[in-house]
């Protein structure tokens, strides 16, 4: 529906607005920049929580670990083992938002046999120092996010980033 004297419709007004808010991210786990820029990044080393609910269809946790953190491993069969799984779990709320994602900042639409190689390519390509500002700040709209990931946390940038202190080792006693 136009909106009375423009052509911008009332979802199209409201979406500018939401767009316009800045907002802080309460919860990450992200790696430090040094961190990130060391590894071999793609799509495999990106699933975060995605890998849950594939671990939760069967998907074996351990083989996954290995397989898809190792960068000697080729993709395709990284691609053949996790297949079968990101198609029972592709509308979990975690995948939906990362084809989100994929589509925002990579411009590849689906998670598939033939895109899952160039998405890789991309988000290793798109691994620079400039990535957590340009995603996070410029295209999020996020000022600051609470990042959880113990002691390294200490090496993240504090113009994007503040560090959780965990005090849990001190609370808990895990080996009693």
């Amino acid at each position: 529906v136009a909106c009375a004297g423009g052509g911008e419709t009332v979802h199209e007004r409201i979406a500018r607005q939401v767009d316009a808010i800045r907002i802080i991210d309460t919860h990450e786990h992200l790696p430090t920049e040094p961190s990130r820029l060391k590894q071999q990044r793609s799509l495999f080393t990106t699933l975060h929580y995605a890998l849950s609910d594939m671990w939760a269809d069967g998907l074996d946790r351990r083989l996954a670990d290995s397989l898809f953190n190792d960068p000697a491993v080729p993709l395709q069969e990284k691609w053949d083992l996790m297949a079968p799984y990101w198609e029972n779990v592709r509308n979990t709320a975690y995948t939906r938002t990362f084809l989100r994602a994929f589509k925002d900042i990579y411009d590849i639409a689906d998670v598939n046999e033939s895109t899952f190689a160039e998405l890789s390519e991309k988000i290793q390509a798109a691994n620079q120092p400039v990535f957590y500002h340009d995603v996070l700040y410029r295209r999020a709209g996020i000022d600051l996010a609470i990042c959880d990931i113990g002691l390294p946390g200490r090496e993240l940038d504090p113009e994007l980033f503040r560090a959780v202190l965990r005090l849990d080792d001190f609370l808990l006693q895990w080996n009693a």
